[in-house]
């Protein structure tokens, strides 16, 4: 299947919207058809390639999508709206999104943009919003105080993209690039936190950490999600040890993650 794709990123985006609808039917507690099931398995991977691909005889280059709500407003209209899956689509949708906000903008990783997104998933569908409605939403929702250049954010989703297949060290080196271009930023410092935790380096990560928190409150930002993670890293040893390795496992977001 790896010729499908336009590159590894998409690859890896593809499976992880893949895991998300078999983690959701296979839930227990959720309404579902208790059985995942692709009915559109086409329109899912040229969505991807959409998301990581370029505009055919442009030069240099150009992507698809400029911008990091681009990219989201695509996912949001293809997904929602091509039913890729026989149930669950508007649930994969809101996660997908979500993940993808938690990883380079956690700032708006709240219930607040969480309720918004789900009301707005079935109301595109009732009214029968285009994408160019959809991209206007997007934008809004996006506090642009924090925008980032458009490649300080592909290369942010490459390294998150690296931890999520367990490549740490190559997402370190990302990391590491973007803060000597970029400088120090509490979304820098998260996502390389994330890394080195999964990595079992837990002690650098709670110094991330707490640089990140220190950035937020510089800029009047009550970084809860540094917060959470920092306090759970503390307390590692004196949580029961599945607990602390479920809480792992949903940092590194990786079905086969194992402690080090």
């Amino acid at each position: 299947m790896n010729n499908m794709f336009y590159n590894e990123e998409a690859k890896l985006l593809y499976e992880r919207i893949i895991t998300l609808n078999k983690n959701l039917m296979l839930d227990e507690e959720s309404i579902s058809l208790k059985k995942h099931i692709v009915i559109n398995n086409g329109s899912l991977i040229n969505t991807c390639n959409l998301v990581y691909g370029y505009k055919p005889f442009t030069e240099p280059p150009e992507p698809y999508c400029e911008d990091f709500a681009e990219m989201t407003a695509r996912l949001i209209f293809h997904l929602n709206k091509g039913h890729c899956f026989a149930d669950g689509n508007k649930r994969t949708t809101l996660l997908i999104i979500m993940e993808l906000i938690k990883d380079a903008y956690p700032v708006f990783y709240n219930e607040f943009f969480r309720g918004s997104l789900a009301n707005f998933l079935v109301e595109m569908l009732s009214e029968s919003l285009e994408y160019k409605n959809i991209l206007e939403w997007v934008y809004k929702q996006y506090d642009l105080r924090y925008d980032i250049s458009n490649e300080e954010q592909s290369l942010l989703e490459i390294a998150v993209n690296y931890k999520k297949a367990g490549l740490y060290d190559k997402a370190k080196e990302i990391y590491t690039s973007l803060l000597h271009k970029y400088g120090s930023s509490s979304i820098l410092y998260n996502g390389i936190a994330k890394v080195l935790a999964c990595n079992g380096e837990y002690e650098e990560a709670i110094k991330m950490f707490e640089s990140a928190i220190e950035i937020a409150e510089n800029n009047n930002i009550y970084d809860f999600q540094s917060i959470y993670h920092k306090k759970m890293l503390e307390e590692r040893k004196s949580i029961p040890k599945t607990e602390f390795f479920k809480y792992m496992k949903s940092v590194s977001e990786n079905d086969n993650f194992q402690l080090k």
